[in-house]
């Protein structure tokens, strides 16, 4: 048995015929680093997400590190993001000269709490960072109280929960910017690295497509130091391919989180992280909580089965971080989940058979008193 934590190529195998034939277009074209793919898809998505302006760029990284740019973030400035956020959160902010701050997460749902995030506001907080982590929508309504009473900007991360909903409105759609990725392992996947920054600020949807173009205005005249990060015509092409699957591809994983819930119910031991009541996860993964996180790892490996620690370290202990003075302790919510925490294969290509097969290999880990793993103990 081989169930990998994640099967891109079974997912284009699955639709070879319509990603080839938009690739052929872009290439039968020769406007390999033309306008026109992605235009199209800018169009198609904004009708899906439902804002005004979107703008391609590179990658989820990228969209980050321009959406901040196109605010004027910038050196002096702090931005207050979640201390279980990806780490492309961190160095977007850095390297726009600003300061990351870190806001421990809910206890829950792993998502920055909007009561810790108030605390950490100061005469120079900028922004907050509202990442979805896992495919589960953050507290969107408190944290723009908060960024509302202090005068911040509220940058939603979605990198991680395209086709969310936040109580009936997409994920995307109510931060003044948004931040998607479709890297190969999203739920709507590029071939290659490709993001977007979604806004409905015509103002900031300018200076993002600037900012993308090495900060031209024009042919050759220079405004910003910026770098040239747009979307690639194949990966936009790629992705106009995959989009009117989503719907379908978002129901598979659905069903199967659905499926992973109630083999694991009940299961103090490795219990899903919760979901927010009354919004729908992308599902983008799978979570659960358990001691022995490492042993787990150890064990589903063994028997085939691809896991992740998503969070090993988390972003403030983390060796490039160092300068910002954090130590062990400050954030204690983020600390034990990152220690506890397992994401088990899900993914539009995952059979439910698949999912039955991971259950049984993670019960009979907690089932028993020991596990061994490749004829050893595992610690």
């Amino acid at each position: 048995m081989r169930i990998p934590f994640h099967d891109p190529r079974r997912r284009i195998q699955a639709s070879s015929g319509e990603v080839l034939a938009a690739i052929e277009r872009v290439l039968s074209s020769g406007a390999y680093a033309g306008p026109a793919e992605g235009l199209a898809f800018e169009a198609e998505l904004s009708r899906v997400v439902g804002t005004r302006f979107v703008v391609g760029v590179h990658s989820g990284s990228a969209a980050l590190y321009l959406a901040l740019r196109a605010l004027g973030i910038g050196q002096g400035d702090e931005v207050i993001a979640s201390a279980l956020s990806p780490f492309a959160v961190a160095a977007a902010i850095s390297l726009t000269g600003a300061r990351p701050v870190f806001a421990d997460v809910e206890p829950d749902t792993l998502c920055v709490s909007a009561l810790e995030a108030a605390r950490q506001v100061t005469s120079r907080t900028r922004a907050i960072v509202a990442s979805h982590v896992h495919g589960t929508p953050a507290d969107l309504e408190g944290l723009r109280a908060v960024a509302s009473g202090a005068g911040l900007v509220l940058v939603e991360d979605a990198t991680d929960a395209f086709g969310a909903r936040y109580r009936g409105r997409p994920v995307g759609s109510l931060g003044r910017v948004s931040c998607l990725s479709f890297a190969p392992d999203q739920d709507l996947a590029a071939v290659g690295q490709a993001g977007a920054v979604v806004t409905g600020d015509a103002e900031i949807a300018d200076r993002l497509r600037r900012l993308r173009d090495g900060g031209r205005i024009g042919a050759t005249a220079r405004v910003d130091v910026s770098l040239d990060l747009d979307l690639d015509a194949v990966q936009a092409a790629a992705l106009r391919a995959h989009l009117p699957s989503l719907p379908r591809t978002l129901q598979v994983l659905r069903t199967r989180a659905a499926r992973y819930r109630t083999h694991l119910a009940d299961r103090a031991d490795a219990r899903p992280v919760a979901s927010r009541p009354a919004c729908e996860p992308s599902n983008h993964h799978m979570v659960v909580r358990v001691a022995r996180r490492d042993a787990l790892r150890a064990w589903l490996n063994h028997h085939g089965i691809g896991a992740e620690a998503t969070w090993a370290i988390p972003p403030h202990l983390q060796p490039a971080l160092r300068w910002l003075g954090y130590g062990r302790g400050d954030f204690p919510q983020a600390e034990q989940a990152a220690v506890e925490t397992l994401s088990l294969p899900l993914h539009p290509a995952l059979t439910a058979q698949d999912v039955d097969a991971v259950c049984e290999q993670v019960l009979a880990f907690t089932s028993a008193e020991t596990a061994p793993v490749a004829g050893r103990h595992a610690a």
